[in-house]
Order: structure tokens, then sequence, then C-alpha cells
């Protein structure tokens, strides 16, 4: 099972490569884009330090697309245009960077509560992604579409069957199910099984998204593992914890958990 950890263990990317490297994990690169205000100026130069700083990396590479408040079915024309130049944007920094996932998330507003709202917004992600993940077909990168808002795991995976890509699967985060959800973390598993392909592994109190340790939350993580064990799945293990220390242990626990040889 691959374990990854966060660049956002370091506001400096090269010391997040190294990190990585020192603990034997593969890399997801997260907020390739922390400040907004200059991106349209800077993205290039930035993206072309990380291919530099990726040069002597042996392991796998995923790539956190872009986030803040996109929706790329939204009913505003500027909105929507800007925020399928950002998803196109993070499939070109992954082709560049030679990352073999993108993490998208959905843009679904879940206070938006009206039902014509929710099979509007259901009915032409699917129609985007139908068009889109024909990029992923043809480079070989897999897409992955991760809950925020979601309450329950039927929306992504709805998307995900009527899409019907190898190229397009699921990512789970389970500290926004405990935060966003009452649906258990393990019943989210069980409800997206083999369609599950990415995770990203954090903690927290159900109140703040605070990606703390997988030892310190409301998150019974122990469980999650043990379901993923009982379904014999195989995702790509994300850990999205952001100081050191506590990424360690949460490494130690994953492999204490697993008992057995994890592959980089």
């Amino acid at each position: 099972m691959q374990k990854f950890i966060s660049s956002s263990i370091s506001k400096n990317f090269e010391q997040a490569v190294s990190i990585a490297k020192d603990l034997g994990c593969n890399l997801e690169i997260s907020r390739f884009a922390p400040n907004l205000d200059d991106i349209d100026t800077t993205l290039i130069k930035r993206i072309e330090a990380m291919k530099k700083a990726l040069f002597n990396f042996k392991g796998e590479t995923s790539l956190h697309g872009f986030l803040f408040d996109l929706s790329v079915v939204s009913l505003d024309p500027l909105i929507r245009d800007i925020s399928i130049k950002r998803f196109q944007q993070s499939l070109d920094a992954a082709k560049y960077l030679g990352a073999k996932t993108v993490v998208y998330h959905t843009g679904f507003n879940a206070f938006l509560n009206h039902s014509m709202y929710q099979l509007m917004f259901k009915e032409k992600f699917i129609a985007f992604w139908k068009t889109f993940v024909k990029q992923f077909e043809y480079t070989g990168i897999t897409a992955v579409i991760e809950n925020v808002q979601e309450k329950t795991p039927d929306f992504i995976l709805d998307v995900i069957k009527e899409v019907n890509s190898p190229n397009l699967k699921i990512s789970l985060d389970i500290g926004h199910v405990n935060i966003h959800s009452k649906v258990p973390v393990v019943e989210w598993i069980q409800t997206y099984n083999k369609h599950l392909y990415h995770m990203h592994l954090h903690n927290n109190y159900g109140k703040d998204d605070s990606h703390n340790t997988l030892l310190k939350g409301t998150i019974n993580v122990q469980e999650v593992f043990n379901t993923i064990k009982d379904l014999k799945l195989n995702p790509k293990m994300v850990f999205e914890i952001f100081e050191k220390e506590e990424l360690k242990e949460s490494l130690q626990f994953f492999d204490e958990c697993f008992k057995t040889e994890i592959k980089k």
C-alpha cells in the first residue's frame, strides 16, 4: 500500500521533498499556488522550481489541483470559465511534473439544500467530466474526486459510475467526512468499495478541519483501517498532517495497524 505525505508539511517545497525522502514516502504536491493574488504571473515559475526540486526524487507524485472558490458548473459563466481554466492548469501541471494522480474537489455547496440545485449540479458535473476525463485517458493520469461538504457518499459515487472511465476514481477525505457528514467514515468506505482509489488521512474533533495526527480526534482510525483490510482495498494513502512529529507518529501507527511490508 503506497504512502504519501503532503508537500504542505513545509512551506519550502524543496524541504518537503527532502522530508518525503527521509520518511521513505511518496509525495502529494499540495497548494502549489499558495498566493492566488499573483498566480497568473508566477505559476509557470513555481512549477518549474518544483520540477527542479523533484529531479532526484524516486517516489511517486500526485498533485492536488486548484481548490479555492471553484465551480466548473456554476450558473455564472465567468466563474465557470475560470474554474475550468484552473482545472486544466492543474492537469497541465501534473503532466509537466510527472504526477500520476490529480485530486479535484466538486465545488458542491451543501448549504444550498434545494433538490433542483442538487439535481442540476449533478447533471452538469457529470457532463463536464465525460468530456474532461478524455484528456486523462489520453495521458494515462488518474483524476480523483474528493469529498468536502458532501453529506453522503452517493453523489460522488453516482458521478464515477455515470462517467464510467478507468481514469476517474474516488478520493476519500476522512477528516471532511467527520465534519460534514453524519454517515460514519466506515460506511463511506463500504459504499465506495472498489471505486476507492485514494485517501486523505488526518483526524479532528468534528468541528474544525484541523488536520491532526491520526491519534488526536473523534475518528476511529483503527476501525477505518480494519474496514479497508476487510474489503481488501488498496488505496493510495496520503497523510495530510502538517506537523512533522505528528506525521511521524501517524505513519508509525499506520504501519502498526497493517503490520505487513508496505510498499513505498
